[in-house]
């Protein structure tokens, strides 16, 4: 689960400096603050953590400057989404803790969906939102399907941690990205 966990920090770290880099050179501090506010957990993390760098994929870099900016926005929310997913599993409403951090994921993806949709036009936001939505789903439900496998006591009945976490999360992110989307048309 750390593995993953690390992966998304790194690319929300990642693709949010690189749009703050590239709208302060656009000249655009309304954009740049956006980028900024979305990624900064993933800076914070970083640099509590001591780390410089992180290899992670970077769909934004060689690419003309519309294709980069609009990979940079997506695999931001990508891992936003995802941190997103698996720390909604540790979050109680109204207590500390896990449920703070998911609230405040929660804020910097609603913010970095507002840059995306202040960047693109609303029928290619939605589209590429929709497609990253399943990815990410996929891979959030089988980080919580290998910690489910891992604490499991042997002999304990089988539960399809997958099936329903799945359908669930689905559900849930579409309407929660839909939602936020509509907010910024």
């Amino acid at each position: 689960m750390n593995t993953q966990l690390t992966t998304w920090i790194a690319q929300v770290y990642g693709a949010t400096g690189y749009l703050q880099r590239l709208y302060l050179g656009l000249k655009d501090p309304i954009q740049k603050d956006r980028a900024e506010t979305a990624g900064a957990y993933a800076r914070e993390r970083f640099r509590s953590s001591g780390r410089k760098t992180h290899q992670t994929r970077t769909p934004w870099i060689g690419l003309p400057s519309s294709q980069s900016e609009r990979n940079a926005w997506i695999s931001a929310i990508e891992g936003l989404l995802g941190l997103n997913l698996l720390v909604a599993l540790g979050s109680s409403p109204g207590k500390g803790g896990a449920g703070t951090l998911h609230k405040r994921l929660n804020q910097e993806l609603t913010t970095a969906i507002r840059g995306f949709s202040a960047a693109f036009p609303a029928e290619l936001v939605t589209k590429d939102l929709h497609s990253l939505c399943e990815g990410v789903v996929d891979q959030a439900v089988g980080v919580a399907e290998g910690a489910w496998l891992e604490i499991r006591k042997e002999g304990e009945e089988s539960v399809d941690v997958r099936g329903f976490l799945r359908q669930e999360w689905l559900r849930e992110s579409r309407g929660q990205i839909q939602a936020m989307v509509d907010s910024n048309g």
